[in-house]
């Protein structure tokens, strides 16, 4: 367990990166993945009291972060000011870096997406009859993806023309990511439901209604066959379902079930999920195979003597 408020995988070898959260500080600090502190350590303090939203650039040496109070804020890794972005009239909800590190998108709840140069300058402003909570690039970095109030999802230019919006949630849309490989969007409501879209179609593929579980947050697997679901249980406790795509949903495994999680991130090669909770950061295994070996052996004995031709032959 590595005690930690907000997690991230470093792409190149595995580490991972954590947040600590403190009164009034953050401490950015770098694991290896048996718990242990990088060796030597690599660990920044933040006093600048809590950032709301953050993201990490892509080379994780620089951290971009907005606050309820103030505007957003780039800083180096060893916890040096760099840039401050002002444009905003209120709080910061959503924040952004662009795949190649050069750009920054921000949402607000001044109902405007504000696009940055990270060296401060504003590219461009795009105005919304609505507040907007959450705002990405999509992955080859030409396109960036909006959820609004107005329950739905838009996809905008660079240049802040529309592209097109997703309508489908009956509820203020939350939380969007892209797949890695940008074929797919997947969208959280503020009634819990999860929406995945097919970009190229613009089609709704699938609906994942919840009634007694609030959803935390959504990734997809660094190949995009994955999509992990985190969620807290009416009473408090958390779980991550893994659903495989393969064109539509085919699985669930439950992988967890503890504390209220708090977010979760998917390792570079798939094989693990970095799971943040109340008490820490929890490397959980989700390699497929393994996990369907694991399932296939508990439900041998019953494979081999059940009369259901439909899953007899299962994991032969």
């Amino acid at each position: 367990t590595v005690k930690g408020s907000q997690v991230r995988f470093k792409e190149k070898n595995g580490t991972i990166v954590s947040i600590v959260k403190s009164l009034q500080c953050e401490t950015v600090i770098f694991w290896q993945r048996d718990g242990k502190k990088l060796d030597p350590p690599i660990e920044s303090q933040f006093c600048d009291k809590s950032p709301n939203i953050l993201d990490y650039s892509s080379d994780y040496q620089t951290i971009v972060w907005g606050k309820k109070e103030y505007p957003l804020k780039l800083w180096s890794i060893d916890g040096e000011l760099i840039k401050t972005f002002k444009g905003h009239n209120a709080r910061v909800n959503s924040v952004s870096f662009s795949p190649d590190g050069t750009k920054i998108v921000s949402s607000s709840y001044d109902n405007t997406i504000k696009i940055w140069h990270r060296d401060g300058r504003l590219i461009k402003t795009i105005h919304e009859e609505n507040d907007v909570n959450t705002v990405s690039f999509s992955p080859h970095g030409k396109t960036i993806l909006s959820g609004s109030d107005d329950k739905t999802l838009k996809l905008w230019s660079l240049d802040g023309r529309l592209i097109y919006t997703f309508e489908g949630h009956t509820d203020i849309v939350e939380k969007a990511t892209f797949s890695p490989d940008g074929k797919m969007i997947a969208s959280v409501s503020d009634n819990d439901t999860v929406i995945l879209w097919d970009v190229e179609n613009k089609k709704l593929k699938k609906r994942i209604e919840n009634d007694s579980e609030i959803v935390r947050s959504i990734s997809f697997s660094p190949d995009s066959e994955i999509l992990a679901i985190e969620y807290d249980d009416s009473e408090n406790n958390g779980k991550v379902t893994l659903h495989l795509l393969n064109g539509i949903f085919v699985k669930k495994t439950q992988l967890y079930t503890t504390n209220s999680f708090l977010g979760e991130k998917f390792s570079p090669d798939g094989k693990a999920i970095a799971v943040q909770n109340q008490s820490g950061v929890l490397l959980l295994n989700a390699d497929l195979d393994d996990l369907l070996n694991r399932a296939c052996n508990w439900a041998s004995a019953y494979l081999k003597t059940t009369e259901n031709e439909d899953i007899k032959h299962l994991c032969d």
